[in-house]
């Protein structure tokens, strides 16, 4: 486990999916996948980047599974959560909310588990 008393807060760019304006350089968005990690659940896996319609509207997705456990399916144009949902078992996150990305997670002394 990492301490993560030094780095209070949800820690945003750690295990972050980050969305670039190529033309300026500049964020255009961040998705936290395991916000404040104290487990080193970065993601190691590939996101697949896919052109389709998501519930009716055409999108520019980025969907990634994680090490945490749970399946994200971003708006690549803008970094933000159109779908999240755990894969697995995972006990780490007590619950997310409505936009899909901000966790709320378990104390420090629990024992947390995903995959």
């Amino acid at each position: 486990m990492l301490n993560g008393d030094a780095r209070p807060g949800g820690d945003e760019w750690t295990c972050s999916i980050v969305a670039l304006n190529p033309d300026t350089v500049s964020s255009a968005g961040a998705f936290s996948a395991s916000p404040h990690d104290t487990h080193d659940w970065d993601a190691v896996e590939t996101p697949v980047l896919v052109d389709a319609d998501f519930h009716g509207q055409p999108r520019k997705m980025l969907m990634q599974s994680s090490r945490n456990g749970y399946f994200f399916v971003l708006d690549r144009t803008n970094g933000k959560s159109l779908l999240t949902v755990p894969y697995g078992p995972a006990n780490w996150a007590l619950g997310i909310d409505k936009q899909g990305g901000q966790f709320q997670t378990l104390t420090r002394n629990q024992n947390p588990m995903a995959g």
